[in-house]
């Protein structure tokens, strides 16, 4: 299986070698160790922007995130991209 991680429309060509489970037992991302890394520092670094982008880009980008998400919650998922490209309130 291949890593899941997308940033701006370029997908990671790894092996994925870390599966991510929620805690209703749910895969929601695989990752190799380089993107591993990536989601557990921004987890580590307190810093909610970097959080939520790295949380966006191991489930595959935007567009799987929130695809796998209720159709409630995709324009709050909109709105934490637009935040993180700078685009609120423009």
């Amino acid at each position: 299986m291949r890593c899941t991680w997308v940033k701006q429309d370029v997908a990671c060509t790894s092996e994925a070698t870390h599966p991510q489970v929620g805690k209703d037992g749910s895969q929601w991302a695989h990752l190799c160790e380089e993107h591993d890394k990536k989601l557990n520092d921004a987890v580590g670094s307190g810093d909610v922007k970097k959080l939520m982008a790295a949380y966006i880009q191991a489930q595959g980008g935007a567009k799987a995130a929130a695809a796998r998400m209720a159709p409630g919650a995709q324009k709050v998922v909109a709105g934490i991209v637009g935040a993180l490209r700078g685009k609120v309130g423009q």
